[in-house]
């Protein structure tokens, strides 16, 4: 049996659903080694390295989210689902819009 082709057909179609749990997957996990790379740096040496790598551990569990939405985005698109393209890129401005919000405030 061949393996499936990784495309997007429609929402909650194996397909999708196997890309979005590769981007939550190369998120959370890359996430946590870099955290525990930065732990262990910190652990050697303690310099102002480590406190950098758990920074961007904690940045790419933070961007997980967002790739996940831009995933789905580019997903719908390809399949011309214009509905659920829609809700996503609606979903992302809204993210978007109120991390910049939080920024300023």
């Amino acid at each position: 049996m061949a393996p499936e082709k990784l495309t997007a057909e429609t929402p909650g179609s194996k397909s999708t659903d196997r890309w979005v749990a590769l981007i939550l997957r190369i998120g959370a996990y890359g996430s946590v080694a870099l955290l525990l790379i930065g732990l262990l740096l910190w652990a050697a040496v303690s310099g102002p390295l480590s406190m950098q790598v758990m920074r961007v551990g904690v940045l790419l569990l933070m961007a997980t989210p967002v790739l996940r939405i831009i995933t789905l985005l580019f997903l719908y698109l390809h399949a011309r689902d214009w509905k659920y393209a829609l809700i996503s890129f609606t979903v992302l401005l809204i993210v978007i819009v109120s991390s910049l919000l939080g920024i300023k405030l």
